[in-house]
This record gives C-alpha cells, sequence and structure tokens, in this order.
C-alpha cells in the first residue's frame, strides 16, 4: 500500500484537478449513481480516538474506501490529530 502525505498529495492531484473530479462525484451523488452507506465509527470505551470508515460505489467508476483515525493525544505528542 502506498501511503502519501499531504505534500505529496498537493504535489501529484493539482487543486484544479480536484475540484474538477468533486463537481462529478456530486453530480454522480445527486443522481442516484453511488451507493455509500453510512459510516461506520468504532469507538472502544478505553481509548480516546476513533477510526472511521465509509465505502463507496459510484457506477461505471467503481468502489471508493475512505478510512480516517482521530486521536485526541496525538497533539501533545506533536502530531496531526487526524489521519486520513
Amino acid at each position: 500500500m502506498l501511503i502519501l502525505d499531504g505534500e505529496a498529495v498537493r504535489a501529484s492531484y493539482p487543486m484544479t484537478e480536484a475540484i474538477s473530479v468533486m463537481t462529478e462525484a456530486l453530480r454522480a451523488f445527486s443522481s442516484g449513481k453511488v451507493t455509500q452507506p453510512l459510516r461506520s465509527v468504532l469507538a472502544p470505551p478505553s481509548e480516546e480516538g476513533v477510526f472511521a470508515m465509509m465505502p463507496c460505489h459510484a457506477e461505471g467508476l467503481g468502489y471508493g474506501f475512505k478510512a480516517i483515525m482521530h486521536n485526541p493525544g496525538n497533539e501533545a505528542r506533536g502530531l496531526s490529530t487526524h489521519i486520513g
């Protein structure tokens, strides 16, 4: 699995292209061509962080998946509180 940091994403995926792709994605969603269930959130009572998973399928395009981790304790360690 390739993991990119924010700088690498911005360098390889220009904002103008991202806006165009998001416009198409939102049109597909509005026209009923996207299946997107509610996100699943894992929040163990013994931890302060949460893990959320968001799958989808866009007709003619395929599957997508977004996963994020929110850990408020990361701030004290000098790390981002959100990783996705």
